[in-house]
């Protein structure tokens, strides 16, 4: 089974004695390239949720065909990040391999990190084989629900105005019918008044 080793300038070379006891040598060589249909992948491989404010790495993987010659992943809300192997230098994404190139962007999980991460692999290819691949993954932040009360004061006389207010932060969103309010072990009707 053939693999990248394999590739490069092979050479076969025969003698035989000829006509009047004259050795005689014929050589030819031929250039073998290994290749294959490029592929791409991409981790995590499955959509799924990341932690707010948390690290984050989406690993783009690219292999297949000659080594391939340049990688772009799109990041939701920024745009797309490109390594390419003439320019690698001042690429906008960090890539190490030879046949198998692997890229890596880290980064905080924030909300506008939702969305559809696209790995794209290119290849320069034979016009038999493919010449670019891709794979996606999509992303979604998500936050543990966070309560803050404020008031306006914690003494109130008996005919006084108390205000409580409670910011609740989370993500997915809290509908306003899932914050509940007690006092003494009662849940508080928001409705109407309570006294």
């Amino acid at each position: 089974e053939a693999d990248y080793s394999h590739d490069g300038t092979y050479t076969i070379s025969a003698k035989n004695i000829a006509a009047e006891n004259e050795e005689k040598t014929a050589t030819s060589s031929f250039t073998v390239d290994i290749f294959k249909n490029v592929t791409a992948s991409i981790l995590p491989a499955v959509d799924s949720n990341m932690t707010y404010k948390a690290e984050q790495t989406i690993t783009c993987v690219v292999n297949g065909g000659l080594p391939p010659y340049q990688v772009d992943l799109t990041i939701p809300n920024l745009g797309v990040k490109t390594w390419s192997r003439e320019n690698s230098a001042s690429s906008s994404l960090s890539c190490s391999g030879e046949h198998e190139v692997t890229c890596e962007h880290s980064f905080t999980a924030e909300y506008e990190s939702d969305g559809d991460y696209i790995c794209k692999g290119y290849n320069r290819v034979r016009s038999s084989a493919k010449r670019y691949d891709t794979a996606n993954v999509k992303l979604t932040t998500v936050r543990g629900i966070e309560a803050d009360v404020t008031s306006n004061s914690t003494n109130v006389l008996t005919d006084g105005y108390l205000e409580l207010n409670c910011t609740v932060v989370g993500k997915p969103l809290i509908r306003e019918n899932e914050v509940t309010w007690i006092h003494s072990n009662k849940d508080i009707d928001l409705t109407g008044n309570y006294s």
